[in-house]
């Protein structure tokens, strides 16, 4: 479809990620390309017009939030995430025949451990796959009953595996939330939540309540905070998640008194996060607003030159 952005996600075909991209607005499927590095998908969406980025934000498979956010933060210059979706997926064991005792299995890594007991107890020996397409790709391809694949059921069912019966009450649900990455994108005034970085240039006692009796005074509802050490000088920056919109009127004069008052900010997007991730403070590019005048015009760039 000409015009039609393409929509870069960083993984093998047949990965969770590449499944995660049809679940947001405009994408089209013809569009979606793999590509092989993280940091190659952020630097082609950060510098390339018309690419978007599938990027994973959080799984429950260790229930712990990807490093993915933290590279988007400091290694990226005109990046956000304007959407957010949750990929639910069902993973079961599928082979060729449904009434088989296994003797093999083939698993992505990152799931192993989800199913790691139930290997176990019917003393079934897993082996490697890139993904959940690709194993059940080779159950079909090696034609051996005996050897089954713990996938989605969209998958394997479009492969033309049935469920294995002595498995099926093993089943386990995965959630994985994902980002929609976009540079510089067009913010909607109705959004009601978003995230950003604050990174004071004095780094002093009292430095944070200065800056949270600005929210308190513009009633600015403050979701989540976390604050770390960046590795590259020692000083405190701070990761915000506040029930207010980036072009919502109360939290732009709030940003830009704290601009004016020395205090650098990273604009994320509208979105929100439940909890905070860890950040890896080893990178140490971090590109930050300086300056009221800066700040206007970045501002003015996100709401299409109406701000």
């Amino acid at each position: 479809m000409a015009g039609t952005p393409v929509t870069l996600f960083q993984g093998p075909r047949g990965s969770s990620d590449e499944r995660a991209a049809l679940l947001f607005d405009g994408i089209e499927p013809t569009q979606v390309l793999s590509l092989d590095s993280l940091d190659e998908l952020l630097f082609t969406v950060d510098t390339v017009d018309g690419t978007f980025g599938i990027i994973p934000l959080e799984n429950n498979v260790n229930g712990e939030f990807t490093g993915v956010l933290s590279r988007l933060i400091l290694t990226t210059e005109h990046c956000m995430v304007t959407q957010v979706r949750t990929l639910e997926e069902e993973i079961g064991a599928y082979g060729l025949v449904g009434n088989v005792i296994p003797r093999e299995a083939l698993v992505n890594a990152d799931i192993l451990p989800k199913f790691s007991s139930a290997l176990r107890e019917l003393d079934v020996e897993a082996l490697p796959a890139e993904t959940t397409y690709e194993a059940c790709k080779a159950v079909v391809e090696r034609g051996n009953p005996e050897m089954i694949a713990f996938a989605p059921k969209p998958v394997a069912e479009s492969l033309g595996l049935v469920p294995v019966v002595t498995l099926a009450h093993h089943n386990q649900v995965l959630r994985t939330r994902y980002g929609l990455l976009q540079r510089d994108p067009i913010l909607s005034n109705k959004s009601s939540r978003s995230t950003f970085l604050l990174w004071p240039k004095e780094d002093s006692v009292g430095t944070l309540s200065t800056m949270l009796e600005e929210f308190k005074v513009n009633s600015i509802d403050i979701a989540s905070l976390r604050s770390f050490l960046f590795a590259l000088d020692a000083s405190h920056a701070f990761l915000f998640s506040v029930n207010n919109g980036l072009l919502d009127p109360k939290l732009q004069a709030t940003l830009k008194t704290l601009v004016g008052q020395g205090v650098r900010v990273r604009l994320l997007g509208d979105y929100a996060i439940e909890d905070l991730l860890p950040i890896d403070t080893s990178v140490e590019k971090v590109r930050m607003i300086d300056g009221t005048a800066n700040y206007d015009a970045e501002i003015s760039r996100l709401s299409g030159g109406k701000a």
